[in-house]
């Protein structure tokens, strides 16, 4: 099997909660870049990229074209099977850029099971975790905390993970109050999206100690995130500097990491993600498997890996596509009581676009 091309396309995704006011910013749709990795064998793999706006990772919905135009050359011709090779050669073509990678390391997987008749999980080692518990992503605000809880309650969601994008008193508060009408059996994590100092994450946890919830990625970096661990009496959970397997043992030598969130689309794909929950796993550091948004693609990413980890480890998964509004693809996923799983008898990723939500494509290399 050989690459013959890649294929771009463009949807529009309106997110649920809209608009969504996070501690980066405030957004109400999203550009969702849909990849197509054709190959003379008559199979299409699927792979998805979909940043959250142009100031949350080190890229750009714009950028997503560019980055695929400097990495067709080097792919086509290959074997997509080959998904360390394949790897390989994309960091020699181009520094970084992980997110548009990880679209395309995405597609690869889908062409190895499409190949072989076989769902990702699968030729990631098995089903070790068959259900996977979903965390709900609550935009800040109290009246939209509200509604968001209630949206994802209904669906049998009983973790949150709260966006606080302001500190002040007022605001926290009303964190607080929300956090405190929860049932007891409820996982909240309060998520601040690197954007306090270490003066202002001392304050605000102090001000939750005692509510059971836990602090998320507080602060811009790992040194910061040590200084309010040992001042503060809450778990911390690190998130977006957890990019490599190198940083989650950093952080796991600071004794700063109760936890990690490990977004694939950060990374660069199932291959290097799976890396992070290899290291996790042998620090003892449990993880929720996320992406940064996007559509049935990104969310299948997230169950077929999530699905092979061990369950002792998984706290839960992110579902994009309860996150969002539009239905891009026919996608062998099940979501039910607050879980999600995976269907075991379609191959690949289980997702196929359909073609009147998809869009023209908007750029073709190769």
């Amino acid at each position: 099997m050989k690459i013959t091309g890649i294929r771009l396309h463009e949807v529009r995704l309106g997110l649920v909660s809209a608009p969504y006011r996070s501690a980066k910013n405030t957004v109400s749709t999203l550009t969702s870049s849909v990849i197509a990795v054709d190959t003379d064998e008559n199979l299409t793999g699927w792979g998805e990229v979909c940043p959250y706006g142009a100031n949350y990772l080190p890229g750009l919905p714009a950028g997503v074209a560019p980055v695929l135009e400097a990495l067709a050359p080097a792919l086509v011709g290959r074997d997509p099977r080959m998904i360390a090779e394949i790897n390989e050669i994309m960091d020699r073509a181009v520094v970084e850029q992980y997110y548009v990678k990880t679209g395309i390391d995405y597609a690869c997987w889908d062409l190895l099971g499409k190949s072989t008749g076989l769902p990702v999980h699968a030729l990631l080692g098995g089903k070790l975790t068959p259900r996977l518990p979903l965390i709900g992503s609550i935009p800040d605000g109290a009246e939209e905390m509200r509604a968001a809880i209630g949206h994802y309650r209904s669906k049998g969601y009983s973790q949150f993970s709260l966006h606080l994008a302001s500190a002040s008193r007022t605001r926290v508060d009303d964190c607080r109050r929300v956090i405190e009408s929860l049932d007891a059996g409820s996982k909240v994590v309060v998520d601040a999206n690197q954007s306090w100092n270490v003066l202002t994450a001392v304050e605000v946890g102090r001000a939750l100690e005692g509510t059971g919830i836990a602090l998320e990625q507080p602060c811009r970096d790992l040194e910061q995130c040590a200084i309010v661990r040992r001042k503060v009496d809450l778990p911390m959970v690190l998130d977006e500097i957890i990019v490599t397997p190198e940083d989650c043992i950093r952080a796991a030598s600071a004794g700063v990491a109760d936890a990690v969130a490990i977004k694939i689309g950060r990374t660069g794909g199932i291959s290097r993600a799976r890396q992070i929950c290899d290291a996790a796993d042998a620090l003892g550091i449990p993880y929720w498997i996320k992406d940064v948004s996007g559509s049935e693609i990104a969310t299948a990413a997230i169950a077929h890996l999530a699905h092979s980890r061990p369950a002792k480890q998984i706290l839960g998964a992110l579902s994009c596509m309860d996150f969002v509004d539009a239905e891009v693809c026919d996608a062998a996923l099940t979501h039910e009581d607050g879980c999600m799983f995976v269907h075991d008898d379609s191959p690949g990723l289980g997702c196929e676009p359909r073609q009147d939500a998809l869009g023209p494509c908007v750029a073709r290399f190769g």
